[in-house]
């Protein structure tokens, strides 16, 4: 088996390679011998496009070039780690607002605070009522806005 050479193909044909190439003879080992190429033109076969979803450096390329993959394996790893750290630092926020509302003690002294804002307006209307002009018509205003429910 002797290997053949290839045609000039104009003006579109790269420099020289050097191609390795195995050659038998009938009763020999093979052994790897090398084939120049003056002039050829290399084109991929198949020239797939791996898009990835966001922008970032590679960490990791487990794939080797020539290689096979199987459908949904890594091909690359794109640098998480900021990512990772933002959904850490979400994590916590969201289990701090948990134990938040969690927590009735602010319900609580709201509650109270009510009943006493309401205390303080029944008071206020009955010291006007026995004496007009110890409580203005004003405080009387403030004292019943503050007995609302918010």
């Amino acid at each position: 088996m002797t290997p053949s050479k290839s045609a000039p193909t104009g003006k579109d044909a790269s420099s020289s390679k050097t191609v390795p190439t195995s050659t038998v003879t009938p009763g020999s080992l093979s052994t790897p011998k090398t084939l120049v190429i003056e002039r050829a033109l290399v084109t991929l076969i198949d020239d797939n496009k791996v898009p990835a979803t966001e922008a970032g450096m590679l960490m990791e390329v487990p794939v080797k070039e020539g290689h096979s993959g199987e459908k949904n394996a890594l091909v690359a790893q794109i640098d998480n780690r900021s990512t990772l750290a933002k959904q850490k630092i979400a994590e916590a926020e969201e289990l701090a607002a948990q134990a938040h509302a969690a927590n009735d003690a602010e319900v609580e002294v709201a509650e109270s605070a009510i009943l006493v804002s309401q205390e303080e307006w029944e008071q206020s209307k009955r010291i006007r009522a026995s004496t007009p002009q110890a409580v203005p018509e004003s405080q009387l205003r403030k004292d019943f806005f503050t007995t609302k429910k918010r």
